[in-house]
């Protein structure tokens, strides 16, 4: 990370604005998720059980992890293809631990007719998952010593 006695203010304002791009992303979820993917009885079992809520805290602390990790625990691998697979990483492990998650869930429950949309689901979550890393890269690289331009 970047001496903070460096770093100027707009730095600190990606930062912040990347925080609360998440943070709303949090509190809306729900709306957020059913108008993205909506199916009968799944969508009301996520919603009934508040597993919305769950996923994208799942989600955006994975989204979180791994720039924060990139960018200023290692800030050594500057070159696009070390971002490209952090990026594949995050997009592995985020839709791997969402169907881990819900489909233990479903099974407890004897819903195992709900996996398939499970499926439909985290390929919505997936778009998602990108968009939020890219945002999350956006808001932390300003604040990296030797990253800062990478990728983009």
């Amino acid at each position: 990370m970047k001496n903070p006695a460096h770093s100027v203010t707009s730095d600190w304002i990606w930062l912040i604005a990347g925080i609360v791009i998440t943070a709303l992303y949090i509190v809306f979820s729900t709306p957020f998720y059913e108008m993205l993917y909506y199916d009968g009885a799944f969508s009301n079992e996520m919603y009934n059980s508040g597993m919305y809520l769950v996923v994208a805290c799942y989600t955006s602390m994975i989204c979180w992890i791994f720039p924060i990790l990139y960018y200023w625990i290692i800030d050594r691998f500057e070159r696009w293809y070390h971002w490209l697979i952090i990026l594949m990483l995050t997009m592995a492990l985020s839709p791997t631990v969402i169907y881990i998650y819900c489909d233990s869930y479903f099974q407890e429950n004897n819903m195992d007719l709900l996996s398939i949309p499970l499926k439909n689901f985290n390929i919505i979550n997936m778009v998602v998952t990108f968009v939020l890393f890219c945002i999350v890269c956006l808001s932390v690289k300003k604040l990296s010593s030797h990253c800062s331009t990478t990728p983009f």
